[in-house]
């Protein structure tokens, strides 16, 4: 397995003359402290030689073809390439013809796996295939730790040689006091939450891979100076989830807080300066962005041991849970 330092050492090797490297979804330039993309990308996107760095919308997936039919040495960087339920169905077939031509035309593509399986359930069979035609297709799989490509070389039968390994970028942090964080976010959002409050965060995209009915029903029984705060957007083919969120917490004690909106770039620090800990209760991950975002903020960490997360066993502030009792235990503790 290559361990390269940075995507510009892969992309060296892959196509030393690439002249535009494609990035599917599409980074966002008002969010660079916090898109993946975006900082996976930074060195090549703010540099000026080449590549050319473009990020790609649905409504772009053309340009990949066309690079190729035109004969431009192009590279393109697939990240979470899933249909989410069967409104996006169309999308995705829309994307997977042109990237058929685009590797007919002699395209490379590096797939970096976020994934085992897609987090929602409805067309696992459309994304099994894809993945089936991406391991065999994608000139670089690309994971985030050696556990990754251990559990993904299992499940898509090859071997495990076949990885190259390059970590999750780290999240710049920007330090606020926690007072300050607390009253910005009561004045902004409406809360009344108190420094005294021990306040526990999951942040991130709203999904039932989250299990956050599972957490609430634990906080229900919890101390009433811990306080849960649930903040990010409802990820799509996950509104149904959402509700049954909206509709338990009616029922449930009134000082759990669900934010359900995406947080702007620069309103993030407050959330994770006020926060004593940062709570995730996947049911299956890989890899975890919101785990390296509170990596940065110092934060405590509440997290299973699944995937890359296994890696953090010893590492300060992360306390890694096994069962849903050892889950209860550390929140009931903490």
């Amino acid at each position: 397995m290559d361990q390269p330092n940075s995507f510009r050492e892969i992309l060296n090797k892959l196509s030393p003359d690439c002249e535009i490297l494609y990035v599917l979804p599409a980074f966002s330039e008002q969010r660079k402290t916090s898109d993946y993309l975006y900082l996976l990308h930074k060195e090549m996107i703010l540099g000026k030689e080449k590549p050319e760095v473009i990020g790609i919308h649905e409504w772009q997936y053309f340009h990949v073809a066309w690079s190729a039919l035109n004969n431009k040495e192009t590279v393109v960087h697939c990240n979470w390439i899933e249909a989410r339920d069967y409104r996006s169905l169309a999308r995705i077939l829309y994307l997977w013809a042109c990237l058929i031509i685009y590797k007919r035309k002699g395209g490379k593509i590096v797939w970096t796996i976020h994934n085992k399986v897609p987090q929602g359930r409805s067309v696992r069979w459309l994304n099994r295939k894809l993945q089936k035609w991406l391991t065999g297709k994608a000139d670089v799989l690309r994971v985030h730790c050696k556990t990754a490509a251990a559990e993904m070389a299992d499940y898509l039968h090859i071997d495990e040689s076949r990885f190259t390994i390059l970590p999750h970028p780290r999240f710049p942090a920007y330090l606020l006091p926690r007072t300050a964080a607390i009253e910005a976010i009561n004045q902004r959002f409406g809360f009344s939450l108190q420094s005294r409050n021990q306040i526990y965060l999951m942040f991130g995209n709203i999904g039932s891979h989250k299990q956050i009915i599972e957490t609430i029903d634990i906080f229900q029984e919890l101390s009433v100076n811990k306080k849960l705060l649930i903040v990010g957007p409802v990820k799509q083919g996950h509104l149904k989830y959402y509700h049954k969120i909206k509709k338990l917490l009616k029922k449930t004690r009134p000082d759990i807080y669900i934010l359900p909106k995406v947080i702007k770039a620069d309103i993030v620090p407050e959330f994770f300066n006020a926060a004593d800990f940062c709570v995730f209760n996947y049911g299956d991950i890989l890899t975890s962005g919101g785990v390296e975002l509170a990596r940065s903020y110092q934060k405590a960490i509440i997290a299973p041991a699944k995937g890359c997360l296994k890696e953090m066993e010893d590492n300060e502030n992360v306390n890694l849970f096994r069962t849903g009792e050892e889950f209860k235990k550390l929140l009931t503790d903490s």
